[in-house]
């Protein structure tokens, strides 16, 4: 059968918020802390070092995030 995900709506988190959905409170701090921090953490370094740790986003996405260019309004839950 053919399986089509539905298109995300507006204030719907991108995949850098479903991400930050699936982690514990810690790494929720650390991750959003990394995600805002664009002085420290480049969006290619974060999404390098992100792999590194087994979470695959790309840093593209990231830089849309930051610049509030995705179907984000905001953190979720945050």
């Amino acid at each position: 059968m053919l399986n089509i995900k539905r298109q995300a709506g507006v204030g719907d988190p991108c995949k850098v918020g479903r991400i930050y959905l699936t982690l514990d409170e810690d790494d929720r701090r650390i991750y959003r802390e990394a995600i805002d921090d664009d002085v420290t953490w480049s969006a290619i370094r974060l999404e390098t070092e992100l792999r590194s740790r087994g979470i695959r986003v790309s840093n593209d996405t990231i830089l849309q995030h930051r610049r509030g260019a995705c179907q984000c309004e905001g953190w979720p839950n945050a």
